[in-house]
């Protein structure tokens, strides 16, 4: 039998933030959170916001293609939250 100590680690697995699982949301710098929502044509992550803190923000009708390459330039930095399903 090994004791704790002597059992090597392994490292936890990093992604990039566009290799990102499905159930990781991003909140920005505003405390907004974007949402996956597939990949453009060039395996991009989509993101969306569905509930944006100002009300200039929000809108009807279908979303602007969000890439996390944009949200992060514009909106970050982006800080990472696992999506908790209830």
């Amino acid at each position: 039998m090994t004791a704790s100590f002597q059992t090597p680690r392994t490292a936890p697995t990093v992604l990039p933030l566009h290799k990102a699982p499905l159930s990781t949301v991003f909140v920005d710098r505003e405390g907004d959170t974007w949402i996956p929502n597939g990949t453009d044509d060039r395996g991009e992550l989509r993101l969306v916001c569905p509930e944006p803190a100002s009300e200039s923000d929000q809108g009807d009708g279908e979303s602007f293609p969000w890439t996390l390459r944009l949200v992060e330039g514009l909106f970050g930095p982006l800080t990472e939250q696992t999506a908790v399903s209830a």
